[in-house]
């Protein structure tokens, strides 16, 4: 299953439960930040760092998933084809899975890039007042390691903000871990996700989503 904006959003707000301990009571799924305490105190904003290119292969699988695998335009799976998309597996003539371009660099500047975008909007008066404000970053164009920690850190302390507006912390979210880093007092803490956490966060995703 690909995900769509919403599902991430209830995504992080179960990560922020079972992982960060947050009251998931307390947390709602908002918009502009998308996720909100009910105290107006914290506002969290959710984001999915992935290629412009890729995120436009990603609405083309989203697109067919459903649709039996004969029924789709060739053309179409022609030109995802030929931009460096895969197809793979198809079962029951449905596709299962995709790979959705040849690997990248592994350097941060993507991530930077859509970190930076978010602080803009933030400062440009976009969003709802919190007391507080943090970003919930799904992680997808490069490989989280501590040096990439602390320079999200120095590269946001840096950025001139309006209004006082700032997040004070970042969640960065890779595969089987999750990085939080704390802005104001400049540091981060790496937390590990197992498995079996992980496929706790997916099921009770998929059952509020569902609902």
């Amino acid at each position: 299953m690909f995900k769509t904006k919403k599902y991430l959003e209830e995504k992080a707000r179960q990560t922020l439960s079972l992982v960060c301990s947050y009251n998931i009571e307390d947390l709602i799924c908002e918009d502009k930040p998308d996720i909100q305490d009910r105290q107006g105190k914290r506002g969290i904003e959710v984001v999915q760092d992935m290629d412009e290119e890729e995120r436009k292969r990603e609405v083309f699988i989203e697109q067919v998933w459903d649709i039996p695998y004969d029924q789709i335009d060739s053309e179409k799976i022609k030109r995802f084809q030929s931009e460096g998309g895969e197809i793979r597996p198809i079962e029951n003539n449905r596709i299962r899975g995709a790979i959705l371009g040849k690997p990248k660099p592994n350097t941060p500047d993507h991530l930077i890039e859509t970190i930076m975008k978010k602080v803009h909007l933030l400062n440009k008066g976009q969003y709802v007042h919190c007391d507080s404000y943090e970003l919930y970053v799904f992680v997808q164009t490069v490989s989280i390691d501590d040096a990439y920690d602390s320079y999200v850190i120095d590269i946001m302390n840096a950025i001139p903000t309006n209004n006082n507006r700032n997040y004070e912390k970042v969640f960065l979210d890779y595969n089987y871990g999750i990085c939080i880093c704390d802005l104001k007092n400049q540091k981060f803490q790496r937390i590990s996700i197992s498995p079996e956490t992980r496929k706790t966060i997916e099921k009770e995703t998929m059952k509020t989503y569902s609902s």
